[in-house]
């Protein structure tokens, strides 16, 4: 297990909710407020980022990367965030 790269292993996200701005905090969604994650997880984070850097250099956006690969813009959204699709 390595620490989740989204938390820090700190287990929870620190954010702001309106109205107001107020400060909230909230589980980890990538390691469900473990702060650890599997290797698997880890690659799967690095891989996406190398998509994105990939796709940003040939200069496509989001939509037209998904449209060239056949998948939607979410699909994409969450290949290259490491997250499932």
């Amino acid at each position: 297990m390595k620490t989740c790269p989204d938390c820090k292993g700190a287990k929870e996200l620190h954010g702001y909710a309106c109205p107001g701005f107020r400060p909230i905090t909230i589980p980890c969604s990538l390691c469900m407020g473990n702060g650890e994650v599997p290797e698997s997880v880890i690659e799967a984070v690095e891989k996406g980022k190398a998509m994105r850097a990939d796709r940003l250099a040939r200069g496509l956006s989001q939509r037209e990367e998904s449209a060239r690969l056949h998948i939607s813009p979410v699909e994409l959204s969450h290949l290259e965030g490491g997250r499932p699709a």
